[in-house]
């Protein structure tokens, strides 16, 4: 069995790996440890060549979007349709700019498309 450590506020606090894989404490609260080899450094919102540029600050909504389609853990208590109406209502309320309500609609139907026909989603349980 798989030990891992991570410190939390001050205090080490060991991880084992549990019968699916993840790694959880004693409590059984599970890690998402493969954050650091998921989470893209640049990212971009949109499919090519309807981007928006990467210092755009709905940024910041498509990072966590992208996460949620590469994360195993995050797959195995979620749909690919939650992580998309997340991103489609988070981008709808995001408060900077009034046309961002505009983009949410669009953003969720690539979403949808692109996640489906691209295969995008790994956990065939939670597809």
């Amino acid at each position: 069995m798989a030990v891992r450590y991570i410190v939390e506020k001050g205090r080490i606090k060991f991880l084992t790996q549990n019968r699916d894989g993840f790694y959880a404490d004693v409590d059984g609260t599970i890690y998402a440890l493969e954050h650091a080899r998921t989470m893209n450094e640049i990212a971009k919102c949109g499919v090519a060549p309807f981007t928006l540029p990467s210092s755009h600050e709905l940024t910041a909504l498509c990072k966590v979007h992208d996460y949620m389609y590469s994360s195993p853990v995050y797959q195995a208590f979620y749909t690919r349709h939650q992580a998309d109406i997340w991103l489609r209502d988070n981008i709808k309320s995001y408060p900077k700019y009034w046309y961002n309500k505009l983009l949410s609609e669009p953003f969720y139907i690539t979403c949808k498309f692109f996640g489906k026909y691209r295969n995008l989603w790994e956990n065939r349980k939670t597809r």
